[in-house]
Formats: structure tokens, sequence, C-alpha cells
């Protein structure tokens, strides 16, 4: 598998994962006081929830490999302060401005909502995915060296422990039964850390197409077992989500490791992060303008908001990442270089 095309089957599953938060959140407009609405829901949720462990499993595929030297660590640090940290910041004091208009207050009041917000009041919404994230990147660099050296047979006994730790965590959440066993690997650590090496699945024609019958299987399972009342966990911890999106993951893959790279793709790709980090402050206010559907037609507007959140946002994020984001990154670089060659001159 070349590696561009390697590089755009990866960038097809930020673009389909990008598209699911924003369809899943959207979901808010559907009414479920009717049978059919409630199970489009739980079916859509099971399928549009596995965004959160795409990304997971992205981020742990792309930052889990060993760093060689020093310098290798120093530059990995600083590009995840660059590409991941800095942009955060800015959309922080983006959604800040946001949520504080239009009485803003004093330049404190607004610095200080900020500083709350970033260090810890943003984890109770959507942003919950890069407080979790920024501590599996930080420990990357560490842990990298034992994954890629496990054998096949690691591998297995690694995604086996992880999926049964995941089913007694689940079992037991449902039956209302307190589980305290921990696991280092536990929550979207597993689907993190199973990033390392779960792609390797799809070099082969055969195991991708059992692990593709196994996650159309425990989608399956999962929509009927949160239909029937066991829905704790089910669209976060429950190892037959996590089969669901191992095997979407895969199969994705495989089906674009030979497909012909589009620059389109690609380009969504890139401002992924972004949508992400926008788009509840479109589809807030979106939904909340429009009167509330009821029956088939609350379906409709699922799929009316989905496409037109989607696209307003993915405009607002290319305008941001080119008004705001690439200019900070853009001096970022220079202090960093500023930086290295005073110390450069120091040391001579």
């Amino acid at each position: 598998m070349p590696a561009y095309e390697r590089l755009y089957a990866y960038d097809v599953v930020r673009v389909i994962a990008m598209f699911f938060v924003v369809a899943v959140h959207s979901l808010m407009v559907v009414d479920v006081s009717w049978a059919t609405g409630s199970l489009y829901v739980s079916a859509l949720q099971a399928l549009f929830f596995t965004a959160n462990a795409l990304f997971f499993l992205l981020s742990g595929k792309f930052n889990l490999r060993e760093r060689k030297g020093d310098d290798d660590l120093k530059r990995y640090y600083l590009k995840r302060a660059r590409n991941f940290l800095l942009p955060i910041l800015v959309l922080f004091f983006v959604r800040t401005l946001y949520n504080l208009a239009p009485n803003f207050g004093s330049v404190d009041n607004v610095f200080k909502s900020f500083a709350i917000n970033t260090l810890g009041a943003f984890n109770s919404m959507e942003y919950w995915f890069v407080f979790s994230l920024f501590g599996f990147l930080l420990a990357a660099p560490f842990v990298a060296g034992g994954f890629s050296r496990l054998t096949v047979f690691g591998k297995k006994c690694f995604a086996g422990i992880g999926l049964g730790y995941s089913l007694f965590v689940t079992l037991f959440s449902n039956l209302g039964i307190d589980f305290g066993w921990g696991n280092l690997f536990g929550g979207f650590a597993f689907a993190f850390f199973l990033g390392a090496f779960v792609d390797e699945v799809a070099q082969h024609r055969r195991a991708t197409t059992m692990l593709g019958i196994v996650g159309l299987v425990s989608y399956l399972a999962n929509v009927t077992l949160v239909t029937a009342g066991w829905g704790v966990n089910a669209f976060d911890l429950s190892p037959l989500y996590t089969l669901t999106a191992v095997a979407l993951y895969v199969t994705i893959l495989r089906v674009f490791r030979d497909a012909n790279p589009s620059k389109v793709v690609s380009y969504l790709a890139k401002h992924s992060f972004s949508v992400y980090l926008i788009h509840m402050m479109v589809l807030m206010p979106l939904a909340h303008s429009l009167p509330q559907f009821m029956g088939v037609s609350s379906i409709g507007a699922h799929v009316g908001v989905t496409i037109a959140v989607f696209g307003i946002t993915l405009a607002l994020a290319i305008i941001v990442d080119t008004v705001l984001v690439k200019p900070c990154q853009k001096l970022f670089d220079v202090v960093v270089k500023a930086i290295s060659s005073t110390g450069e001159k120091q040391a001579a």
C-alpha cells in the first residue's frame, strides 16, 4: 500500500468521522415520542457515535510510534503544541466569546472565563474529547515502544483483554452493580492504543471481511439491546460499540487503500478538527430557531439540519483556520525558531 494512498484512506476516515459528529448531535431535532423516531435515533446513535472511537483510533495510529533520540521527542511535543493545543486554545477563546455574547463584561471577565473554561469547564460538554486525548498524547512517546514490539499473539491478547474488560463494565453497569476493577487502557484509551496496530487487519481481505461481519452483528446487537433498555455505556465503553467502530475503521481503510486520492476529501480532512470544535456553535442556534417537528417530518428535519450545519460549519472552519489558527501557528513557529536560535548561540 503506497504511503500516499494510505494517508488518503485515513483522510476518508477523518471526513466520515467529521460528518458523523455533526449528524449525531443533529439528532436532537428528532421526535422520539413515537416508536419509529426512537428507533431511528438509537440506530443512528449506534452508528454516528463511532466517530469518537474513529478519531481516537486515528490519533493512536499517528502518535504511537517510537521517538528516536531527544530531538525527535522535542519535535513531537512541539508539533502537538502547534497542531493540537494551539487550535484548541484559539477555538476555546472563540467559544468563550460565543457563550458570553452579548454581555461580555470587562476584559478581565472575558479572560477569566476563558481560563476557567480551558482549565476544565468545557470538559463537561462536547469538548471532553480533547481533554481526554491530551493525556493520551502526553503519554504516547513513553508507551509507543511497547506496542511497536508486540507480537501477533500480544496484539490479540491486548485486544481480547480490552474487550473483556469493556464487557464486564458494560454488563454490570446495566445491571446496576458497581464494578470497581481497574484497567489502565479502559474507556477510549483502549481505542487510542488499538490504533497503534489494528489497521494491519486491512492488509488482509479475508480478515477484513470477517471483522466486517463481526462489526455488523455487533452494531445490530447494540441497537437491539439499547431498545430493550440496556443503554448504559452503549455508545462508549460497550465492546459491541468498539467492535462496530473498529470494523468500520478497518473496512474504510481496505476499501480506499487503492482508490484514486481526491483533493476534495483531503482538503476537507484538513479542517476536520476545527469542524468538530465549531459545529455546536452552529447547531444550537439553528436547532432552537426551528419549530418543533413531529413524526416523520422530524426525520426529514434531521437530514436537513445535518446538511445545513455541516456546510455552514465547514465554511466557518475554513475561515477560522485561515484567519486565526494559521497566523497563530506561524507566530508560534517564529517564537520557537527565535528561542532555538538563542539557545544555539548560548551553547556556542
